[in-house]
Protein backbone atom coordinates (compact mmCIF):
# COMPACT_ATOMS: atom_id res chain seq x y z
CA UNK A 1 0.00 0.00 0.00
CA UNK A 2 2.75 2.40 0.86
CA UNK A 3 4.13 1.22 -2.64
CA UNK A 4 1.21 2.25 -4.16
CA UNK A 5 0.89 6.03 -2.31
CA UNK A 6 4.10 6.51 -3.77
CA UNK A 7 3.90 5.22 -7.32
CA UNK A 8 0.74 7.45 -7.36
CA UNK A 9 2.71 10.46 -6.01
CA UNK A 10 5.27 10.43 -8.92
CA UNK A 11 2.27 9.73 -11.40
CA UNK A 12 0.65 13.01 -10.09
CA UNK A 13 4.57 14.91 -10.11
CA UNK A 14 5.55 13.90 -13.39
CA UNK A 15 2.03 14.41 -15.07
CA UNK A 16 2.10 17.62 -13.41
CA UNK A 17 5.15 18.23 -14.94
CA UNK A 18 4.29 17.15 -18.21
CA UNK A 19 0.92 19.45 -18.40
CA UNK A 20 3.70 22.14 -17.35
CA UNK A 21 4.25 23.53 -13.90
CA UNK A 22 5.90 22.65 -10.82
CA UNK A 23 4.87 20.03 -7.77
CA UNK A 24 5.13 21.37 -4.86
CA UNK A 25 6.10 19.21 -2.39
CA UNK A 26 5.84 19.77 2.12
CA UNK A 27 9.04 20.89 3.33
CA UNK A 28 10.87 18.11 4.44
CA UNK A 29 13.15 17.85 7.50
CA UNK A 30 14.19 14.30 8.26
CA UNK A 31 15.91 14.01 4.56
CA UNK A 32 18.03 16.14 3.18
CA UNK A 33 17.44 17.86 0.01
CA UNK A 34 20.45 16.12 -1.77
CA UNK A 35 18.96 12.93 -1.24
CA UNK A 36 15.47 13.67 -2.92
CA UNK A 37 17.47 15.10 -5.98
CA UNK A 38 19.75 11.89 -6.14
CA UNK A 39 16.29 9.39 -5.80
CA UNK A 40 14.62 11.57 -8.53
CA UNK A 41 17.33 11.80 -10.77
CA UNK A 42 17.51 7.65 -9.76
CA UNK A 43 13.50 7.41 -10.98
CA UNK A 44 14.52 9.95 -14.17
CA UNK A 45 16.74 7.57 -15.32
CA UNK A 46 14.85 4.46 -15.27
CA UNK A 47 11.64 6.44 -16.76
CA UNK A 48 14.43 7.08 -19.59
CA UNK A 49 15.96 3.75 -19.80
CA UNK A 50 12.15 2.16 -19.48
CA UNK A 51 10.67 4.17 -22.82
CA UNK A 52 10.65 7.39 -22.36
CA UNK A 53 14.29 8.93 -23.67
CA UNK A 54 13.52 12.28 -23.39
CA UNK A 55 12.33 12.94 -19.99
CA UNK A 56 14.27 15.66 -18.49
CA UNK A 57 15.93 15.58 -15.11
CA UNK A 58 14.29 17.52 -12.48
CA UNK A 59 15.09 20.41 -10.50
CA UNK A 60 15.19 19.63 -6.61
CA UNK A 61 15.30 22.76 -4.60
CA UNK A 62 16.67 22.95 -0.97
CA UNK A 63 13.55 22.48 0.51
CA UNK A 64 13.24 19.15 -1.59
CA UNK A 65 10.59 20.45 -3.83
CA UNK A 66 10.69 19.22 -7.37
CA UNK A 67 9.65 20.47 -10.29
CA UNK A 68 10.07 19.24 -14.02
CA UNK A 69 10.09 21.58 -17.08
CA UNK A 70 7.15 22.43 -19.01
CA UNK A 71 8.35 20.31 -21.97
CA UNK A 72 8.75 16.85 -19.92
CA UNK A 73 6.95 14.37 -21.50
CA UNK A 74 4.12 12.51 -19.87
CA UNK A 75 4.93 9.13 -18.58
CA UNK A 76 3.18 6.16 -19.59
CA UNK A 77 1.17 4.08 -16.32
CA UNK A 78 3.58 0.92 -17.11
CA UNK A 79 6.93 2.84 -17.26
CA UNK A 80 5.67 4.70 -13.93
CA UNK A 81 4.67 0.75 -12.08
CA UNK A 82 8.66 -0.36 -13.47
CA UNK A 83 10.61 2.62 -11.68
CA UNK A 84 7.84 3.25 -8.69
CA UNK A 85 9.75 1.12 -5.85
CA UNK A 86 12.72 3.69 -6.40
CA UNK A 87 10.56 6.24 -4.67
CA UNK A 88 10.07 4.66 -1.96
CA UNK A 89 13.56 6.26 -0.69
CA UNK A 90 11.88 9.29 -0.03
CA UNK A 91 10.15 10.63 2.37
CA UNK A 92 6.01 10.02 3.37
CA UNK A 93 4.27 12.85 1.85
CA UNK A 94 0.76 14.74 2.61
CA UNK A 95 -1.32 14.98 -0.35
CA UNK A 96 -2.00 18.50 -1.89
CA UNK A 97 -5.68 20.03 -1.10
CA UNK A 98 -8.11 19.28 -3.94
CA UNK A 99 -9.18 22.28 -5.53
CA UNK A 100 -12.69 21.51 -6.24
CA UNK A 101 -13.82 24.68 -7.71
CA UNK A 102 -10.88 23.68 -10.38
CA UNK A 103 -12.34 20.60 -11.15
CA UNK A 104 -15.32 21.99 -11.43
CA UNK A 105 -14.44 23.95 -14.06
CA UNK A 106 -12.78 20.77 -15.67
CA UNK A 107 -16.05 18.86 -15.90
CA UNK A 108 -17.62 21.68 -17.34
CA UNK A 109 -15.05 21.98 -20.10
CA UNK A 110 -15.35 18.18 -20.86
CA UNK A 111 -19.59 18.76 -21.18
CA UNK A 112 -18.62 21.43 -23.62
CA UNK A 113 -16.46 19.33 -25.12
CA UNK A 114 -19.43 16.43 -26.23
CA UNK A 115 -18.61 14.65 -22.45
CA UNK A 116 -22.32 15.56 -21.81
CA UNK A 117 -22.14 13.08 -18.64
CA UNK A 118 -18.82 14.05 -17.36
CA UNK A 119 -19.76 14.57 -13.55
CA UNK A 120 -19.09 17.55 -11.03
CA UNK A 121 -17.05 16.31 -8.17
CA UNK A 122 -18.45 15.86 -4.91
CA UNK A 123 -17.67 18.27 -1.84
CA UNK A 124 -14.15 16.64 -1.70
CA UNK A 125 -13.43 16.67 -5.26
CA UNK A 126 -13.63 13.49 -6.36
CA UNK A 127 -15.58 12.22 -9.44
CA UNK A 128 -18.19 9.82 -9.38
CA UNK A 129 -18.50 8.82 -13.28
CA UNK A 130 -21.80 6.83 -14.89
CA UNK A 131 -21.26 3.62 -15.85
CA UNK A 132 -21.54 5.35 -19.46
CA UNK A 133 -17.72 6.59 -18.81
CA UNK A 134 -16.49 4.26 -16.28
CA UNK A 135 -16.79 0.27 -18.43
CA UNK A 136 -13.89 -1.89 -16.62
CA UNK A 137 -13.59 0.30 -13.60
CA UNK A 138 -11.29 2.75 -15.48
CA UNK A 139 -11.71 5.84 -17.38
CA UNK A 140 -9.48 4.27 -19.91
CA UNK A 141 -11.60 1.45 -20.59
CA UNK A 142 -14.74 3.05 -21.75
CA UNK A 143 -14.92 3.15 -25.62
CA UNK A 144 -15.01 7.12 -25.10
CA UNK A 145 -11.67 7.19 -24.07
CA UNK A 146 -10.38 8.90 -27.12
CA UNK A 147 -12.83 11.28 -27.14
CA UNK A 148 -12.72 12.10 -23.68
CA UNK A 149 -8.42 11.86 -23.69
CA UNK A 150 -8.25 14.67 -26.74
CA UNK A 151 -10.96 16.61 -24.85
CA UNK A 152 -8.12 15.87 -21.42
CA UNK A 153 -4.77 16.40 -23.52
CA UNK A 154 -6.54 19.45 -24.84
CA UNK A 155 -8.93 22.13 -23.95
CA UNK A 156 -9.50 20.79 -20.38
CA UNK A 157 -5.92 20.50 -19.89
CA UNK A 158 -5.64 23.56 -17.92
CA UNK A 159 -7.67 23.00 -15.07
CA UNK A 160 -6.69 19.40 -14.91
CA UNK A 161 -2.52 20.45 -13.29
CA UNK A 162 -2.05 17.12 -12.07
CA UNK A 163 -3.67 14.87 -14.77
CA UNK A 164 -4.57 12.51 -12.66
CA UNK A 165 -8.30 13.21 -13.07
Amino acid sequence: MLIQGRVTLAVAVLVLAACGGSAASPPRTAVPASTISVTWHRYTQCVREHGVPDMPDPTVDDHGHVTFPDSAPRVPDAVIQQCGAILDDLPSQTPAPVDVATRTRFAQCMRQQGIGDFPDPDAQGRFHLPPSLDQGGTLKSSARWPQVQQAMDGPCRQYDPSGRI
